[in-house]
């Protein structure tokens, strides 16, 4: 008895984790992990290194909508598991680019205002 107990549990639960989702509910299941991160990273002091700025956290939520909608219209009968799973390989792939991009950034201007105060500073002596 406890045999049927336990297959018919777990038979349910992998109904829940197979049932399809309306397009409004997919879209909302990776819609809260993408906004889940953002709101992480908004707690983040600016100064640190993985914080970006509202230009960039629009950026990159633009990126991971575009490869969400594309992810829905490939596979329209995806569980909310794969779903969310495939919006975190997303949202991790895009924050980091503009993490990067930042950074690279904010060298090359450390950089190009060094060179500029070497420069100035030559000229006068």
């Amino acid at each position: 008895m406890t045999a049927i107990n336990g297959s018919s549990s777990a038979r349910s639960a992998s109904v829940a984790n197979t049932t399809t989702l309306s397009p409004a509910e997919a879209t909302n299941a990776w819609q809260t992990e993408l906004n889940n991160d953002v709101t992480e990273r908004g707690k983040l002091p600016t100064d640190s290194w993985q914080y970006l700025n509202p230009e960039r956290t629009a950026a990159y939520k633009a990126k991971v909508s575009e490869d969400m909608t594309r992810f829905l219209k490939q596979n329209p009968n995806a569980t909310e598991a794969e779903i969310k799973k495939a919006a975190n390989e997303s949202i991790k792939k895009h924050s980091t680019h503009e993490v990067l991009g930042k950074m690279e950034f904010e060298y090359f201007l450390k950089k190009m205002t060094s060179r500029s105060q070497e420069l100035s500073q030559d000229m006068w002596k």
